[in-house]
């Protein structure tokens, strides 16, 4: 598995994921993201 996340000012980001096995890739997953600050701790 190798996987790669990035985000964008806006708060939105994406993580791809490359599934692996032996023989080489078998497929990929995409999880869509929503960052934001934790209630309680300041941004920097």
């Amino acid at each position: 598995m190798d996987a790669q996340t990035t985000a964008e000012r806006t708060g939105i980001g994406l993580t791809v994921t490359r599934l692996l096995d032996e023989h080489g890739p078998m497929g990929v997953a995409l999880q869509s993201l929503v960052i934001e600050p934790r209630e309680g701790r300041a941004g920097p």
